[in-house]
């Protein structure tokens, strides 16, 4: 890990070796957000803190989809 001076503070920069499947996720989700990889990789490092302060509380991690007849529900569990 390296670090940077910017306009704004200090960052960090990172270095990551991905397998091909990974690297594709990463690309289509880059590009359905409309926004860079590196954009998506914050997202998604948010989006993973968030589920794991909510797992440590006891919750579920999922999504769900609501209608008027009813409430799908779709549970995800995270492995590397």
């Amino acid at each position: 890990m390296t670090m940077a001076m910017s306009e704004t503070g200090t960052t960090k920069r990172v270095s990551l070796d991905l397998g091909e499947g990974l690297f594709q996720a990463i690309e289509r989700a880059s590009k359905q957000l409309g926004c860079s990889k590196a954009d998506t990789l914050r997202r998604a490092a948010i989006y993973l803190t968030r589920a794991m302060e909510d797992e440590s509380q006891g919750y579920c991690v999922g999504s769900w989809k609501e209608s008027d007849e009813k409430i799908e529900r779709n549970r995800y569990f995270l492995t590397l």
